[in-house]
């Protein structure tokens, strides 16, 4: 696997880690021991009258690691054996082969062997660092921008501003200021920087400062990466600012990468990251692609589907089962592969592209009617300048943003409240923050 990664180290099979055993006839163990891929080793052994080799080799490729024994026999290492796995990840398996036992083979108890076994157990799994781990560990840059999870907590002026679980979908926001495991961030006008928009409502044309805990900072993409397969035909190219983390319950790996989730916006890949391409903060000058309807597209599947690289399913994010009808993602190039069974196409996501293969009943030309899914406009900030002070009803600053026309101040008052909505009034359907969920703000006279 190539990953044009810039800067970034890329990791070595060492962190591959295969616990391998390899039993003679006699049941002596002749390698019982934890090796890094690749492997190889030869032990002579004789049995009776006869001299073998046990010629062992093991690597990993793509998402397996294989391991063979092959049995070598006489001064002409003729072979008449090969134990061999293919191995998934953290999935033990044995494989035993016979053959005929030479003159003068015996076993321990002293009786004659007419048979002898030769027997293989093997696994394999990540002993590299957990550098997911390490990243999420990490603290976000001041000045940079960063991604609420799904769900965050969010606090503000002594409230809560959004209750934890209700948020359905990654909020950017900018980097105020890291204490600890608190963090200081400011909502970024029009809700949108880079991949992500905030929930739509009123709250996007307010600066806000809110704090929410480091542990509610998605990793995210720091530097753009593209990955290219050992398959030698698929890839996965993701912007700065693409949200990634553990696949729950799993830690599989590709081409001796950890395999994550990213999530770009519109999309949803696993795709093998090397480490160090993650962050919890990303430049604040990240856009986010532009791209237009080409001449054909590609139907996704009940499950959102738009076509497979070798690290898994390219999906597009809250498409479902019966409501795509006429939906298509658009395809920029399409390439060869062998066989007739699939075809290659690049497709694109927010901040995302992807070199994929599908079947080839599943491009359609596009036509007037179809929906382009995943098209996003390029981003284009909000003028704050006629903004005004906000407080929180504590009294203390809030941020900047508009005051509202009908605003009424009580008889002598200097100051007064709003309750401002914090998404829209279909998030609801959707269990998401609607427009019914406000958080108070106040303005001067």
């Amino acid at each position: 696997m190539l990953i044009a990664l810039s800067g970034l180290a890329l990791a070595a099979d060492a962190d591959i880690g295969m616990q391998l055993k390899v039993t003679d006839p006699m049941g002596n163990a002749l390698i019982d021991e934890q090796v890094t891929l690749p492997y190889s080793a030869e032990i002579p052994i004789t049995i009776g009258k006869s001299s073998y080799v046990v010629a062992v080799e093991a690597e990993h490729i793509g998402k397996t690691a294989t391991v063979s024994a092959a049995i070598l026999e006489g001064d002409d290492r003729i072979q008449i054996a090969k134990p061999a796995l293919d191995l998934v990840i953290d999935s033990p398996n044995s494989k035993a082969r016979t053959t005929v036992a030479p003159r003068g083979a015996k076993n321990a108890a002293g009786e004659k062997m007419k048979i002898l076994e030769w027997k293989l157990d093997a696994s394999w799994s990540w002993v590299g660092e957990d550098w997911i781990a390490t990243a999420a560990s990490g603290a976000p840059k001041v000045g940079e921008h960063a991604l609420l999870k799904p769900g965050a907590a969010i606090q503000g002026g002594g409230q809560t501003v959004v209750e934890a679980g209700k948020t359905t979908s990654h909020w950017p926001v900018e980097v105020v200021a890291v204490d600890g495991d608190s963090v200081t961030v400011r909502t970024i006008a029009a809700g949108s920087a880079g991949c992500f928009s905030a929930p739509a409502g009123a709250l996007t044309h307010y600066e806000l400062d809110l704090t929410v805990a480091k542990a509610d900072l998605a990793l995210v993409t720091i530097a753009p990466v593209t990955v290219v397969y050992s398959d030698e035909m698929t890839t996965t190219t993701l912007d700065v600012g693409v949200a990634a983390g553990p696949i729950p319950n799993r830690k599989p790996v590709v081409d001796s990468e950890r395999l994550v989730r990213a999530y770009t916006g519109s999309g949803q890949v696993d795709v093998a990251l090397p480490a160090g391409s993650l962050g919890l903060s990303y430049p604040a000058d990240a856009g986010r692609r532009s791209f237009g309807i080409g001449e054909t597209g590609v139907k996704p599947t009940s499950g959102g589907s738009i076509g497979t690289t070798l690290g898994g399913g390219v999906l597009l994010v809250g498409y479902e089962s019966g409501a795509g009808i006429g939906q298509m993602a658009p395809i920029s190039e399409a390439f060869d592969v062998e066989g007739d069974q699939q075809t290659g196409i690049v497709v694109q996501t927010t901040c995302s592209e992807h070199r994929v293969t599908v079947q080839p009943a599943r491009v359609k030309p596009v036509d007037d009617v179809t929906i382009e899914v995943g098209h996003v406009e390029p981003y284009k900030a909000v003028d704050l300048a006629e903004g005004v002070a906000v407080f929180w009803p504590d009294e203390s600053p809030a941020g900047t943003g508009p005051k509202p026309a009908d605003l009424e101040f009580e008889k002598k008052a200097t100051r007064a409240c709003w309750g401002v909505g914090l998404g829209d009034a279909s998030a609801t359907e959707h269990g998401g923050v609607s427009y019914e969920d406000t958080v108070q703000l106040c303005f001067d006279k």
